[in-house]
């Protein structure tokens, strides 16, 4: 088969014009250190590179969840803690008040400080955190207890958050399971303190003792609650190591997949310079050629 110099040449046209492809792509990855630079550079490699890109995304939404969930649960154990030492500080109070040495009249100057601990213990219980209520339930956009009656008005509903691929955790405590005897909770908390206001004016020792048990059970109930927000924030902590170790993981594949290999890439570059080099002289010497000297 003869070929004629015009073929010999635009053939080596179009392999020098592949080879200065080659080389300005080789360029490029050099320059911006990145190895697929369109999908076609990799199809499966670009196809991993994305789907890494996918988990970065939902990575950083269950950090910006778990940051959230912290603060949250970290200002519903601040608030049972505060509630805690109110009530604590009347069972204390009850305690001595049922000693047959206090008269009518210490009793009757503690029931200003129930009336103070009532307040006290409602503003703890209508708490908000950026603007929600902590323990409404899902009902979180207006106050759970009533300032009069003291009633619970939110829900028995419990929020919970995707902090990882496979988890899913509660991040609130209600105000029934806290502050009432419906629900999870034993004891209403409220009722406990206005009934203790009720024995001392009616100086009724019976109704204070009885009042040191609700305490004591409330107390407990607080407590209870208190450990669920605690193993709570420490199933945060651990799942933010676990998706930070993830990340690097993953980071680490994506730059092994994406990358490029600089001390490749320069021999690779080298290469086809040379390449490149020699195909300029030969198409130098093939336009001074006859067709004679192909045959």
């Amino acid at each position: 088969m003869r070929v004629s110099q015009n073929q010999l040449i635009g053939n080596l046209a179009d392999y020098i014009n592949k080879q200065q492809n080659l080389y300005i792509e080789s360029q490029k990855r050099l320059s911006t250190g990145v190895r697929i630079n369109k999908p076609s550079d990799d199809p499966l490699g670009a196809q991993m590179v994305n789907s890494f890109n996918t988990l970065d995304v939902k990575d950083e939404q269950f950090s910006r969840n778990i940051d959230r969930a912290r603060g949250f649960l970290d200002r519903t154990e601040s608030s049972i803690i505060a509630a805690s030492d109110v009530l604590s500080s009347l069972r204390d109070k009850a305690v001595q008040l049922s000693n047959e040495t206090y008269n009518e009249s210490d009793r009757e100057y503690a029931v200003e400080q129930i009336n103070i601990a009532l307040d006290q213990l409602l503003k703890i219980a209508n708490e908000q955190h950026e603007g929600v209520y902590i323990f409404g339930g899902t009902e979180d956009n207006q106050p759970p207890f009533d300032q009069l009656t003291y009633q619970y008005n939110g829900n028995n509903s419990v929020k919970s958050v995707e902090i990882s691929h496979t988890l899913l955790i509660d991040t609130n405590i209600t105000g029934s399971d806290l502050f009432t005897d419906t629900n999870n909770g034993d004891v209403d908390v409220f009722q406990s303190l206005i009934d203790f206001r009720d024995a001392l004016q009616n100086n009724d020792t019976q109704g204070i003792m009885t009042s040191i048990t609700n305490f004591n059970n409330g107390l407990e109930q607080f407590s209870e609650n208190r450990s669920i927000v605690g193993l709570q924030i420490q199933k945060l902590e651990i799942t933010e190591e676990m998706n930070i170790l993830h990340q690097e993981i993953t980071t680490k594949q994506r730059v092994d997949i994406e990358e490029t290999d600089i001390a490749k890439e320069s021999t690779t570059l080298m290469k086809i310079q040379q390449i490149l080099e020699a195909n300029y002289a030969l198409t130098g010497k093939t336009q001074n050629l006859s067709l004679l000297k192909y045959l």
